[in-house]
């Protein structure tokens, strides 16, 4: 059996709606990356496609996914969140910053 679509003169045939479905699923999660992250459009639309790959190939909630892939895409590129353990002298730790001693932030400490 075939199914078809006739769009103004166009006719498109079940594979051809499924293209342009993950096209456009691609394309509003691009949009959302670039909209949400520090990415430029080409990136966002990579980071898009690789989304939607996922979520066809493993499932999973489209969050959770582009969570995911972002945590990959700054571990990758050598981005990442602050952290006292990780020897960036975050907040949370700054008295280990070279220089430094816990006297600078602590009053009466000598």
């Amino acid at each position: 059996m075939k199914f078809e679509y006739k769009i103004k003169g166009i006719t498109l045939d079940v594979h051809d709606m499924y293209n342009i479905c993950e096209y456009y699923e691609a394309y509003c999660t691009a949009e959302y990356i670039e909209d949400n992250y520090d990415v430029s459009e080409d990136e966002a639309i990579q980071l898009g496609y690789e989304v939607r790959r996922r979520m066809k190939k493993y499932g999973g909630e489209e969050e959770d996914v582009i969570n995911d892939v972002m945590q990959e895409w700054a571990e990758e590129f050598g981005e990442r969140t602050p952290s006292s353990t990780g020897g960036d002298y975050s907040p949370s730790n700054p008295w280990d910053s070279p220089g430094y001693r816990i006297s600078d932030f602590i009053g009466g400490v000598n």
